[in-house]
C-alpha cells in the first residue's frame, strides 16, 4: 500500500476528525449515515465560501427566450421562410414545424413528421439534421430534409436529401406522400446535413467524415468520397440516372475520378453553413476532433486540410493529401474554450447596431457566444471577442428576413436572441486574494476553515519537484454523487468520475524546497482551485462546468494573488544549494492560466483527477483507516459506498519500490498521462494509457508513432523491451518542444523516467527488429562502455569517442542514461553535456538540456510566447541585417537567400516584405510549420539499415530518391533500401528558431525582413 505521502496532510484530517467528535446535534448529522448506523464522526458544514461566479466582467449581452410560449424536442436547425415571416424548426427525432415570427405566437404547426413518411412507430429510429425550403417556396411550396433513416447502420447511402412538397393552405402542410429523394451520401459518425441554397439558386449540403474517430475511413482528403465536403448541386434541372445536375463551373467537374458535386473538401463535421447576402460568401463551423474547433469561409474547391490537419494544426501528416493547398481558419478555438463549435450568420439586423456586420457563432459544449469582424481584401480578423456565456446548447442560429438572430438550444427546447446586458459595465464580486475565497482561518498559518477537508491521493502528478496539500470544500452540507456515470459515455475500461455538487471547490497549495534537501524549508508558492459551477437548465445531461483559477502566494507568506493573465506567467525561483556553483541554483516556473487548467481537466477525463476512486481509495494515517470510508463515514456521498473499499479499483503508489513494476508504471502513467491520452480526451496519438485497460488494448505498445519519430529508427510508441525505439519515453526525457507532458511541468522526472525506462525494459518481447540494428544497438553499448572506462582525458581528445553517439537520436537516448546512471566520470560527464549542447540536432540538444544548470540552458523566449511585446519594440533594419548575416545563434541565412547571399534551401526572402508585414513575418518564424508551401514540406524516409532522413524532396524516380537537408546537403537512397517514406506536414525550419535571441533582437530581426520588399 502507499507509503509516505503527505502524512501532514492527513495529520490535519485526524486533527479535524478529532474536533468533529465533539460537536453535537442540529443539521450538522445530516447525511452522516448514508442508510448505515450513525458514525461517530460529525460533519461540519463549509459555510463561509465566497467563491462564486468568475472573475471576469458581466458579458455585454445576455440571452432571453424570444418566443416564451414554443418549446421543441430536440430540436437540431432552424431556419426562415425566403419571403414573409415564418420561421421553421426541425426537431431530432424527425417532426418539422413552422410558425409566424409574431412576439405573440402561441403555437408551432407541424409542417411534416418522417416518422408517418416511413411509416415508422419507433420515433427515435431516424435523425433529421437539415431542411430548407425552396428559393420560389412560395410559388412552387418546395422543401428539402436531410436525415438519416436507420442511426443503427452505417450505409454507403446512409445520409438522404429528400424535397417534399408543401400543400396550400393555412397552417402549412407538407404532403407525406410527396418524398423524392434527390442526393444520397454515406452514414457514419459524422453526417453532417447542414443544407443551404446560395445566391446562384444552387443547393450547398454540408457532409461529415462518415466516420467516428480520427477520420478513420480517410475520405476527408479523397475526392472520390462525398464524405468531409460541401457539395453543390441544382435541384432545378436533372441529368440522366440522377435527380438533379452538376453546376457547369463546380470545381472538379472534369477531373477524372473526382466526385463532380464537390465544392469544397477536408472538413470533419461543418456544423451550420450561412451565405453572407451582402457579400455571398458562404462561412461555415467545422467541429474538431482533438483540440481545435474552426470557422472556415468557403472558397471554391478549398481545401480545409481534415484530416492531415485539424485546423491550422498537424494531425496526421503523414496521410494523403488532395490536390489543393491545405486553406486555413479564419478564426479557431482550443478545447479549453470550445469544444463543440456552431456556425452562425453575418449580423444585418437592425436591433443590435453595435454588431452589424459581424460574424457571430458559438459552441454547443460550453454555451458561449463570440464574434469577429473580416476584412476579406486585407484578409484580416479584428474586434474578435465573447458575447456572453449562455447556458444553452447553442445547436443552431438562425436569422428571419429582416436579419436578425436567434439561438436553438438543443437541450432546453427554447428559442432565444441576444440583448444587451444591463449589468455589464458593474465590476465582478470574484475573490481575488486567498483570504478572500473563504477557504483559511488563517492563510499566514495556511489553517483551513471548518467543513473543508484535507485528503491525499495514491499517485501524485509529476509538478517539476513542487509538493503538494489538497482540500475539498463542498458547500454547507451538500453531497457527491459516487461514481455516476455522466455524459457523454466513459470510454471502455474507464472509471466513471464522481458528481460533485454546485460550488464544489478543489484546491492544492504547491510547496518548493528553498533550500535543496531540507524539506522544512519548503514556500508556498501557489494555490490552484477548481470551481463547479452548474449551469442552470443543462441538468438533465449531467453536465458540470468547472473552471480552474491560480493564486500566487507573496513573498511574506501571508496570502495570494489570484493570476489574472490570460496566458499564465513565468518565474525564476532561487534554491539554496551547496552543491551549485555560488551556493544557489535557479529553477524557472510557470503559472497556468485558466485555460491551461482546463486542458487537463477536461470533459472526458470527467474534470476530477484527483479526488476518485482510483486515486482516494488507500489506507492512511495513524490509526490507520482507509480514506474513502472516512469520507463516507462524514456523510459526502449521497448514497453508501456500492462494495467495500477493498473491492474497489486503486492504483499504487509508484515511488514506493517494493510494489509490483508494472503496476508502478501503469500508475505512474495513468496519473501523469491518461487525462488526455483516453477517449476523446485531447491527446492527438490514438493511444490511451488508462492503468485500467489492459496494456495490449492501450494502443500503445508496438504502435508505430503518428505524430513524429524524433528521427529514432524502427521507433514505437512503446516498444517493449526497448527503451531506446520508444517516443514515449524519448518524450519524457527531453526538454523543449514535444515534451510530454505537454503542460502541467517543464523539468524531467528523473524518477519517473527511471521507473519507465525499467519497466519497458522488462516487457516481454523485442518486436521485429532487423539483425542490423541489433548489431548497431551491441556497437553503441560497447562504445558507451569505452567511454564510462576513460578517465583524465581532455574534452578535445574525448570528442571522437563522443561524436558517434550524438550522431543520431536512438545513439544519443543510450548515452543520455549513462549520464543519468552516474556511470561516467565527472570530466567526462562535462564533455558530454557540453558536446550535446553545441550539436546541430535539436532532438540530441533536448535530451541534454536537463544536465546543465539553467543559467547556462538555451535562453528560450520562455513559456509565455507575446508577439504583441515583440512587435511593440521598435526594431532596427540595419542592427537586423547583421543579425541575419553574421550573428553566430540565427541560422536564416543556412536556408535563405537575400540580397544575393545565403543558401537557397528554404524560399528567397528578398520580396518577403511585400507579401508579409511584420506580424506575420513573426508569426512564421516563431510557427513555421503553420503554413508550408508544398515544395518545402519535409520528408521523412527510414531505411531498412534503421537510419532516418529528412529533407526537402529534390526527386524521386523508381531508383531512388533524392532529400535536401537542412544544411543544403543533398542525401540520395536508393529505392530498394528504402523502409518507410512519408511526407510530414512540418517545416525544416524549426519552431522556436529564435528561442537564443532576445527580444530587441527579434524585433530588430523582423524589422529588416519587413524591409526586404
Amino acid at each position: 500500500m502507499p507509503q509516505r505521502i503527505g502524512l501532514l496532510a492527513f495529520a490535519l484530517l485526524t486533527a479535524l476528525l478529532t474536533v468533529l467528535l465533539s460537536h453535537t446535534g442540529g443539521d450538522e448529522r445530516k447525511g452522516a449515515s448514508n442508510g448505515k448506523e450513525p458514525s461517530s464522526a460529525i460533519r461540519v458544514p463549509w459555510k463561509t465560501s465566497r467563491v462564486r461566479g468568475s472573475p471576469e466582467p458581466p458579458s455585454p449581452y445576455k440571452t432571453e427566450i424570444a418566443f416564451p410560449k414554443l418549446k421543441f424536442e430536440e430540436p437540431l436547425d432552424i431556419t426562415s421562410a425566403p419571403d414573409g415571416d415564418r420561421l421553421f424548426v426541425t426537431e431530432r427525432f424527425g417532426r418539422i414545424f413552422s410558425f409566424r415570427t409574431d412576439s405573440q405566437t402561441e403555437r408551432a404547426d407541424l409542417l411534416l413528421d418522417m416518422n408517418q413518411v416511413l411509416g415508422r412507430t419507433e420515433p427515435r429510429s431516424l435523425v433529421v439534421y437539415g431542411f430548407t425550403p425552396h428559393p420560389q417556396f412560395a410559388r412552387n411550396g418546395f422543401v428539402y430534409v436531410a436525415y438519416v433513416p436507420d442511426l443503427t447502420r452505417e450505409l454507403p447511402k446512409g445520409s438522404r436529401v429528400s424535397r417534399f412538397h408543401v400543400l396550400p393552405g393555412d397552417p402549412l402542410r407538407c404532403d407525406p406522400k410527396s418524398e423524392r429523394v434527390i442526393f444520397e451520401w454515406p452514414s457514419g459518425g459524422h453526417n453532417g446535413g447542414c443544407l443551404k441554397f446560395g445566391p446562384d439558386g444552387f443547393l450547398y449540403i454540408g457532409t461529415g467524415d462518415a466516420s467516428g474517430i480520427a477520420d478513420q475511413n480517410l475520405t476527408g482528403q479523397d475526392l472520390g468520397s462525398l464524405a468531409g465536403k460541401i457539395l453543390r448541386i441544382d435541384v432545378d434541372n436533372s441529368e440522366p440516372g440522377k435527380a438533379y445536375a452538376i453546376p457547369k463551373d463546380n470545381p472538379f467537374v472534369s477531373v477524372k475520378g473526382v466526385r463532380p458535386e464537390i465544392w469544397a473538401y477536408g472538413l470533419r463535421q461543418p456544423w451550420k453553413m450561412s451565405f453572407d447576402p451582402a457579400t455571398g460568401d458562404l462561412w461555415t463551423g467545422n467541429v474538431g476532433q482533438d483540440l481545435w474547433e474552426q470557422i472556415y469561409r468557403i472558397e471554391r474547391g478549398g481545401n480545409y486540410g481534415w484530416s492531415v490537419q485539424e485546423g491550422s494544426h498537424p494531425f496526421r501528416p503523414e496521410r494523403p493529401r488532395g490536390p489543393s493547398s491545405i486553406l486555413m481558419p479564419i478564426v479557431e478555438h482550443d478545447h479549453a474554450n470550445f469544444r463543440s463549435i456552431t456556425g452562425g450568420f453575418i449580423y444585418h439586423g437592425r436591433r443590435l447596431k453595435e454588431l452589424q456586420g459581424s460574424y457571430i457563432y458559438g459552441d454547443y459544449d460550453t454555451g458561449r457566444i463570440w464574434m469577429f469582424r473580416y476584412d476579406s481584401q486585407k484578409k484580416v480578423v479584428s474586434d474578435h471577442r465573447e458575447l456572453f456565456k449562455s447556458n444553452l446548447r447553442l445547436v443552431c442560429f438562425g436569422e428571419d428576413n429582416s436579419g436578425e438572430l436567434y439561438l436553438l438550444d438543443h437541450m432546453g427546447g427554447r428559442i432565444s436572441r441576444l440583448v444587451p446586458n444591463p449589468a455589464a459595465n458593474t465590476a465582478g464580486q470574484f475573490p481575488r486574494r486567498l483570504s478572500e475565497t473563504g477557504l483559511f482561518l488563517s492563510t499566514r498559518e495556511h489553517r483551513l476553515a471548518p467543513g473543508v477537508l484535507p485528503y491525499e491521493i495514491i499517485a501524485p502528478q509529476w509538478c517539476d519537484g513542487a509538493s503538494k496539500e489538497r482540500f475539498l470544500a463542498l458547500p454547507d452540507l451538500s453531497q457527491i454523487d459516487f461514481e455516476v456515470i455522466t455524459y457523454p459515455q466513459p470510454a471502455p475500461g474507464a472509471s466513471p468520475g464522481w458528481r460533485f455538487p454546485d460550488g464544489t471547490v478543489i484546491a492544492e497549495t504547491l510547496f518548493v524546497e528553498t533550500e535543496a534537501g531540507k524539506p522544512g524549508g519548503r514556500h508556498r508558492i501557489e494555490t490552484r482551485l477548481l470551481h463547479n459551477e452548474k449551469l442552470t437548465g443543462n441538468e438533465e445531461v449531467g453536465d458540470q462546468y468547472w473552471h480552474g483559477y491560480t493564486y500566487i502566494w507573496n513573498d511574506e507568506q501571508t496570502d495570494a494573488v489570484l493570476l489574472e493573465d490570460p496566458q499564465g506567467r513565468d518565474a525564476v525561483l532561487t534554491i539554496r544549494d551547496p552543491r551549485a556553483s555560488g551556493g544557489k541554483r535557479q529553477v524557472s516556473w510557470h503559472f497556468p492560466s485558466r485555460t491551461e487548467c482546463t486542458v487537463c481537466h477536461n470533459t472526458a477525463a470527467k474534470y476530477i483527477l484527483g479526488v476518485q476512486t482510483l486515486q482516494v481509495n488507500c489506507t492512511q494515517g495513524s490509526p490507520a483507516a482507509n480514506q474513502l470510508r472516512t469520507l463516507e463515514q462524514l456523510g459526502l456521498f449521497t448514497k453508501p459506498l456500492p462494495s467495500p473499499p477493498a473491492e474497489m479499483p486503486r492504483l499504487v503508489d509508484y515511488r514506493d519500490a517494493a510494489q509490483d513494476l508494472d503496476l508502478r508504471a501503469r500508475s505512474y502513467l495513468h496519473s501523469n498521462c491518461s487525462h488526455c491520452h483516453r477517449k476523446w480526451g485531447g491527446g492527438n496519438a490514438e493511444f490511451q494509457l488508462l492503468a485500467s485497460l489492459d496494456l495490449t488494448d492501450t494502443g500503445a505498445a508496438g504502435t508505430r508513432p503518428g505524430q513524429g519519430t524524433f528521427n529514432i529508427a524502427n521507433a514505437r510508441v512503446i516498444a517493449p523491451h526497448d527503451p531506446y525505439r520508444s517516443v514515449l519515453f524519448y518524450r519524457m526525457a527531453k526538454r523543449g518542444p514535444g515534451r510530454m507532458p505537454r503542460i502541467g511541468s517543464d523539468e524531467v522526472d528523473e524518477a519517473g523516467l527511471n521507473l519507465i525506462h525499467d519497466w519497458i525494459a522488462h516487457l516481454p518481447g523485442a518486436g521485429v527488429v532487423s539483425d542490423a540494428s541489433v548489431r548497431h544497438a551491441a556497437d553503441t553499448a560497447a562504445a558507451i562502455d569505452r567511454l564510462c572506462k576513460t578517465k583524465g582525458t581532455s574534452a578535445e581528445e574525448l570528442r571522437p569517442l563522443i561524436d558517434p553517439l550524438l550522431a543520431s537520436t536512438n545513439t544519443a537516448l543510450r548515452l543520455m542514461r549513462a549520464v543519468d546512471e552516474g556511470a561516467l566520470s565527472a570530466d567526462v560527464r562535462e564533455a558530454v553535456v557540453t558536446r550535446a549542447a553545441q550539436s546541430e540536432s535539436v532532438e540530441v540538444r533536448d535530451l541534454f538540456e536537463r544536465f546543465l544548470p539553467e543559467e547556462k540552458r538555451v535562453k528560450r523566449l520562455g513559456n509565455v510566447i507575446r508577439p504583441e511585446t515583440i512587435l511593440a519594440l521598435r526594431g532596427d533594419v540595419s542592427r537586423g541585417r547583421k543579425l541575419f548575416f553574421e550573428a553566430p545563434g540565427v541560422q536564416c541565412r543556412n536556408c535563405h537567400r537575400v540580397e544575393g547571399k545565403g543558401t537557397e534551401v528554404g524560399p528567397d526572402l528578398d520580396q518577403i516584405g511585400k507579401k508579409y508585414d511584420r506580424a506575420a513575418i513573426l508569426d512564421n518564424i516563431l510557427f513555421p510549420s503553420k503554413q508550408i508551401d508544398e515544395k518545402y514540406l519535409t520528408h521523412l524516409i527510414e531505411t531498412k539499415q534503421g537510419r532516418v532522413h529528412t529533407g526537402i524532396l529534390v526527386s524521386k524516380d523508381a531508383n531512388k530518391v533524392i532529400l535536401k537537408d537542412a544544411n543544403n546537403k543533398q542525401i540520395e537512397v536508393t529505392a530498394g533500401d528504402i523502409e518507410l517514406q512519408t511526407t510530414q506536414q512540418k517545416s525544416l525550419m524549426p519552431d522556436l528558431l529564435l528561442r537564443d535571441l532576445t527580444a530587441d533582437q527579434v524585433a530588430d530581426l523582423t524589422a529588416f525582413l519587413s524591409s526586404l520588399k
